[in-house]
């Protein structure tokens, strides 16, 4: 995609969408969306140029909402990309394990971290939208019973620390990225 196109992802910078849009469009304009559905709409309407989404992770499976999508919206998928995923679990500086009462993510981000998660049933999961949302949310709670399974770089944007790395069930944790666009249509 030449320079000066537009590339729509869900999340914010730290997404793992993010991640594999600048890995696919380093020269491209990024526009972080809150939803699946936001990013097929802004393709469909012409307003970006490509979308991308995740279409399936090795331990949480298809990401169904997307593949729906894709076809909804009658859109083609042009390129893929496999981005190794890494979740983290990350709070405020300082934050101690033993006082983290609420954790919040993505839902397929919940599932790749369920081995995690059953060995600590006093958390209390909160979906949230995407990861680096999650990771926003518990920047902005700033409170110490807080904490969000997120990417690296979503840990450093948001100025919160890992408290543990690598907490996915397996290390060969892998997510299928699409990059979407309008149908060509014949002439």
């Amino acid at each position: 995609m030449p320079v000066g196109h537009s590339v729509a992802y869900a999340g914010t910078p730290g997404s793992f969408s993010f991640e594999a849009a600048e890995k696919l469009f380093p020269a491209s304009a990024m526009v972080g969306l809150e939803r699946f559905e936001d990013v097929c709409e802004a393709v469909s309407l012409g307003k970006v140029d490509a979308g991308i989404l995740p279409l399936e992770n090795t331990l949480a499976g298809k990401v169904t909402e997307a593949v729906d999508l894709i076809e909804r919206y009658d859109l083609e998928i042009t390129d893929r990309l496999k981005l190794k995923i890494s979740m983290n679990l990350i709070a405020p500086p300082g934050t101690d394990m033993k006082s983290i009462r609420k954790i919040y993510s993505k839902d397929k981000a919940l599932e790749q971290c369920k081995k995690f998660l059953d060995d600590h049933p006093e958390y209390r999961v909160i979906p949230f939208s995407t990861t680096s949302a999650a990771a926003q949310a518990v920047s902005a709670l700033d409170d110490k019973c807080s904490a969000a399974i997120a990417s690296a770089s979503a840990a450093k944007l948001n100025r919160l620390e890992i408290l543990v790395s690598d907490i996915q069930d397996s290390a060969e944790n892998y997510t299928e990225f699409a990059v979407v666009k309008q149908k060509r249509r014949p002439e």
